[in-house]
Order: C-alpha cells, then structure tokens, then sequence
C-alpha cells in the first residue's frame, strides 16, 4: 500500500490521539481555547479524512464490514 493511502489512518490515530486531550480538557483545566482548538482540529481532521479516503478509494462502506458473531 502506498504512502498516500495511509493518510486516512493517520487522520484517524491524530482524532484518536486528540481524544484524551479533549477529555482532559474539559475536565481538568479552564483554558476554553485550547479545548475549542482540539474539538476544531478532531471536527477538520473527520472531514478531511472522508474526502481523502474517498477519492483514494480506500474508504469502507458499511456493507463492506465484518458482521458482528
């Protein structure tokens, strides 16, 4: 698989990496930029990762996954 076509994934490791941030954020401090700022990046990293994955058609359809056993 080509470099290009793992842009998606890194997309989604970014957001999954964001995650704990975001939570600690909320939490733990008062600085609403910074918090707005994750939540920004996470929402832009979503969209670019549906247009990317799409139009290197690597994207999966829903019908396309395992079924649940």
């Amino acid at each position: 698989m080509a470099l290009v076509h793992k842009i998606p994934l890194g997309l989604t490791l970014i957001r999954a990496a964001l995650g704990p941030v975001v939570l600690a954020l909320a939490l733990l401090s008062p600085l609403k930029a910074a918090f707005a700022a994750c939540l920004i990046v996470a929402f832009l990293s979503d969209v670019f990762d549906g247009v990317i994955a799409r139009r290197l058609n690597v994207s999966v359809s829903p019908t396309h996954l395992p079924s649940p056993r």
